[in-house]
């Protein structure tokens, strides 16, 4: 009999539309000889709905916004129970954070990835790079800015950015995903406006220098002991950087060379890299980490993804599909790691 998985999708970031997207394609893609996909949604207000509620919005385009009263979460967290594991898929804040994962601990119930404080560091890149630096790992040069502590004059910050980094910069906020909140910044004219615009969806802003080359991507799964680094992506985006649209629309002209045109050498260079960030701050599971790789070969850590997206252009499967991983496969092994974890299997 095929073993119920839960399939949680939805939630309140910003990010709510593709979690939507990435439940249909892993769930579409399960194999349902060794899994049963029991969908979980969570509403754009934080609602928890039912299985039958949460089956239907995946055949619809509606948002999840809805107004349920408590019994729906009584019914949800009942179905949770009555699962073998859980396959979180919000990505952003509440879900990716790890405030989902403390939730399913909670629950003593099984669940896939990352656990609840690599999630948390992942999530936070001014976290995780730091700890990366400690380790003597590469990172871009940063700014930190933190909303409570934001009292020093707009020509304080401009001075600490021109000395500290430069431009063209970067300006995003510390936690979030799908490139929301970023901006390009060119001159220190549009400094603030970016930080403001960042501050709308985190209260820290992470401020980081322009590195030009290539935009580069590597999968991985495994635990403690990552088993796999995938074959890498390349981005080469239109426009300034690879923004919302550009990874999620049809119409979108970015370019994905899969596998990315680096020498065989980097690429190896990459991948010991990414095993390194992905153990240095914990992550078990899957993930997903960026780099750039400088004119002059000089690689250097972006950022790690612990839920990338699952959807049908993600470059996530696409990664271990080339690397010749089908995306049925790649779900039964993320699945079967996480069930490993409970049996003591690093």
């Amino acid at each position: 009999m095929a073993e119920r998985i839960a399939i949680i999708f939805g939630g309140q970031s910003a990010e709510h539309e593709i979690s939507v997207r990435s439940a249909r394609s892993v769930i579409n893609a399960l194999d349902e000889k060794r899994w049963k996909a029991v969908p979980i949604a969570i509403s754009t207000s934080g609602q928890w709905l039912n299985e039958s509620y949460s089956t239907s919005i995946l055949t619809s385009q509606n948002k999840l916004n809805h107004t349920h009263d408590v019994s729906v979460l009584e019914s949800s967290l009942e179905t949770l129970k009555g699962c073998f594991a859980a396959f979180p898929l919000i990505h952003g804040k509440t879900g990716e954070d790890g405030k989902l994962q403390g939730l399913l601990e909670m629950l003593n119930l099984t669940y896939t990835g990352s656990g609840v404080e690599a999630s948390a560091l992942g999530m936070d890149k001014s976290l995780s790079k730091t700890i990366w630096q400690s380790k003597g790992l590469p990172i871009a040069r940063m700014v930190v800015l933190q909303k409570e502590k934001l009292q020093d004059s707009d020509q304080a910050i401009r001075a600490k950015v021109a000395n500290e980094i430069g431009y063209p910069c970067y300006v995003k906020p510390s936690s979030g995903g799908s490139s929301i909140g970023i901006t390009r910044v060119e001159s220190e004219e549009n400094l603030v406006s970016a930080i403001d615009a960042s501050l709308h969806w985190d209260d820290k802003v992470l401020i980081e220098e322009f590195i030009d080359g290539q935009e580069i991507e590597c999968a991985i799964i495994g635990n403690s002991k990552p088993i796999a680094a995938s074959c890498l992506g390349e981005i080469s985006p239109t426009d300034d950087f690879y923004d919302y649209d550009s990874k999620y629309s049809p119409d979108s002209k970015a370019k994905i060379f899969v596998p990315a045109r680096v020498k065989k050498d980097t690429a190896n260079k990459i991948r010991n890299l990414a095993i390194d960030a992905y153990q240095a701050i914990g992550c078990e599971g899957f993930a997903r980490v960026d780099c750039f790789v400088s004119k002059d070969e000089k690689i250097i850590l972006s950022e790690i993804n612990t839920i990338p997206g699952f959807t049908e252009t993600s470059l996530f499967p696409r990664l271990w599909e080339e690397s010749g991983i089908s995306y049925s496969e790649l779900l039964t092994q993320i699945l079967e790691l996480a069930l490993s974890k409970t049996k003591g299997v690093s």
